[in-house]
């Protein structure tokens, strides 16, 4: 009759249970890296949350159905809705004039294209847009395109921002330059070392110099003989 070998099968034992104690380990250690990575994650969203909720620029994401799908402080401050009375509208309901709203789910389809496409890039554009009291405002957006964890597109995300006064200030600026270009009188300006920065029509027939031949000349050398 064949012997048993005890010492043989309790150090098989002994082995196979230092295997399995090894492969627990790695699993907890497994665990607890996924659980902080995931921690980190978490963290890392609630962060990226809180800079577009305190942001001054209005923020909205919009879904495939162009529906609000997210409104920020930012947009509640710009616009006067607050994010209740917008989430789940759409757009023309709420910011889009109703010269545009025709217009506006072509436009967005087209984005989504561009977006869902194999070299996708934000769209930069300028807009007239309503505010809750029926004021306008003109705007620059940026559109982008929202993704998944598969790469996915499943939205797009509008930042906004009010530039009526720039504009503003850019028509102030392009009427007095009108003004200056059709004076009869000769106007020049001169910067600080004494160059030529401008030369109106009036200089030009005044002085003989165009102004590609004047601007950038030192000023004695355009008005004096």
């Amino acid at each position: 009759m064949p012997t048993v070998d005890g010492n043989g099968d309790t150090r098989e034992l002994e082995v196979r249970i230092a295997t399995l104690e090894e492969l627990l380990r790695a699993l907890e250690q497994t665990v607890v890296e996924q659980s902080e990575h995931l921690e980190r994650i978490r963290e890392a969203q609630s962060h990226l949350a809180a800079i577009v909720q305190s942001t001054d620029a209005a923020i909205l994401s919009l879904s495939l159905e162009f529906r609000i799908l997210s409104w920020n402080a930012g947009a509640e401050r710009l616009f006067g809705y607050t994010s209740e009375e917008t989430i789940g509208r759409r757009p023309a309901e709420v910011f889009i004039p109703s010269a545009q709203r025709e217009s506006a789910p072509g436009e967005f389809l087209e984005d989504l294209e561009n977006f869902a496409g194999p070299a996708p890039s934000p769209r930069y554009f300028e807009k007239l847009l309503q505010r809750k009291d029926g004021s306008c405002l003109e705007a620059s957006l940026v559109a982008s395109g929202i993704y998944g964890a598969d790469a996915r597109l499943t939205g797009v995300s509008l930042i906004v921002r009010d530039i009526s006064e720039s504009k503003r200030k850019e028509r102030e600026l392009a009427r007095l330059a009108a003004i200056v270009e059709s004076s009869d009188d000769a106007i020049t300006s001169v910067s600080t070392d004494f160059r030529v920065t401008s030369w109106n029509r009036s200089a030009e027939k005044l002085l003989g110099l165009s102004a590609q031949e004047a601007i950038g000349q030192p000023v004695e050398m355009t008005v004096l003989p």
